[in-house]
């Protein structure tokens, strides 16, 4: 074994929990939001550091309901009751839940506090 070998041996390799998206679906982003969003669902798992007022939130809303799975979102209180109403805006269903006696099944995404 070369030592080039022994060393990308030892790198290491993380997997994915990727969904592949049709860009289509959604279309009340920007294109800008829609790249990262797609980009964010092919890895599956990821952080997305936009700088402030670039539209993060929405860039997970649209993540998370783009995975299918379900999600919970914790935010500061008037944070999350913020993010309720921004996902009005782009048609996801987010619920704000005081406790988990309020998560019901009939809903993927949720935010506390």
């Amino acid at each position: 074994m070369t030592y080039e070998e022994f060393i990308e041996s030892k790198r290491i390799v993380i997997g994915h929990d990727s969904v592949d998206i049709d860009q289509s679906a959604y279309t009340r982003l920007f294109d800008y939001h829609k790249d990262i969003v797609r980009w964010a669902c092919r890895k599956g798992r990821c952080a997305v550091f936009a700088d402030t007022g670039l539209g993060k939130t929405y860039i997970s809303l649209e993540w998370a309901r783009m995975m299918g799975q379900r999600t919970l979102f914790v935010a500061p209180l008037s944070v999350a009751r913020q993010t309720v109403r921004m996902s009005n805006d782009i048609d996801v269903d987010l619920r704000y839940a005081r406790s988990q006696a309020q998560v019901t099944n009939d809903c993927l995404l949720w935010i506390t506090n």
